[in-house]
């Protein structure tokens, strides 16, 4: 980790990245049945990374320093559909995450705890439909 700066952000940066690798060495590379909910969703509340480790997928905020710290654990109860079993306390504890798929199997939104999310690419199209180039 660099910084070109003396009060730069490198030491908690790289805090982040040692728990989320610890996380990988405690639970295991993802296992197959959560290996296919992995990426990156937007919605109301912000930015949501998913990220499969183990058995379960955690919900990170990129925005945070150390996103693994406080992440939200969903167990995956059967395909395209999870249950958050694991937060902070003022999460959505026990609430459904589910992904929506298109036609062609791929997945179009998540819809996580009631909130709907869906994908940067789809995201930017419909800011650009309703805004315009900027």
């Amino acid at each position: 980790m660099l910084t070109n700066a003396a009060d730069g952000m490198a030491g908690a940066w790289l805090d982040g990245i040692i728990i989320l690798l610890q996380a990988f060495a405690k639970n295991g590379p993802p296992a197959r049945k959560v290996a296919g909910w992995g990426g990156r969703w937007s919605g109301l509340w912000g930015t949501t990374d998913l990220v499969p480790i183990g058995n379960r997928v955690f919900a990170t905020s990129p925005a945070q320093t150390s996103p693994m710290q406080d992440a939200t654990e969903i167990e995956v109860v059967r395909p395209d559909h999870g249950r958050i079993v694991g937060d902070s306390g003022f999460g959505s504890y026990g609430e459904e995450v589910r992904q929506v798929r298109s036609a062609n199997g791929t997945v179009t939104d998540v819809w996580f705890a009631g909130m709907k999310m869906t994908s940067e690419r789809k995201l930017e199209r419909e800011l650009k439909k309703r805004y315009g180039k900027r």
